[in-house]
């Protein structure tokens, strides 16, 4: 995102066979995006330990090294904080991606695209706009979002 506006959007899926070739593939697409967009903070989903792997952890924590290594911010919620924080009472991957398409509506054929699947592989993707969406609010308004997780 450039302020509010949402500048791509997509999943990449990280190719290679072992964590050590993903995490190449990974550092290189960061650092494309470092180089396309002017990038100022890394907003990460936080990752819960029960839903977690080894693999996952490293794979987060060289996103985490790139943006260090940039002197950038490095801003993490979990998922629990990204809902509260864009929906009022009840909360659920269909009502955050409702959300998202109130606020971006470009990404609407996406959407439509993806409910052909069984294997609703871009909630992922709706799940990341919606961190951006919250690290942006907090940015804006300098402040933190609270957590209670």
């Amino acid at each position: 995102m450039k302020g509010s506006d949402l500048q791509d959007w997509f999943v990449k899926s990280l190719s290679g066979k072992s964590v050590k070739e993903k995490i190449t593939y990974l550092i290189d697409i960061t650092t494309d995006y470092l180089q396309r967009f002017n990038i100022d903070a890394f907003a990460i989903k936080k990752l819960h330990p029960s839903r977690s792997s080894p693999t996952l952890n490293k794979l987060s924590e060289s996103i985490k090294s790139v943006a260090r290594n940039e002197h950038l911010s490095i801003i993490e919620y979990p998922i629990s904080t990204i809902e509260r924080s864009l929906l009022i009472g009840k909360t659920n991957k269909k009502l955050l991606i409702d959300e998202v398409l109130r606020i971006y509506p470009v990404i609407y054929h996406d959407y439509e695209r993806e409910q052909k699947n069984k294997n609703r592989y871009l909630t992922r993707m709706f799940e990341a706009i919606a961190l951006g969406i919250v690290c942006n609010q907090a940015l804006d308004s300098n402040k933190r979002v609270i957590t209670n997780s």
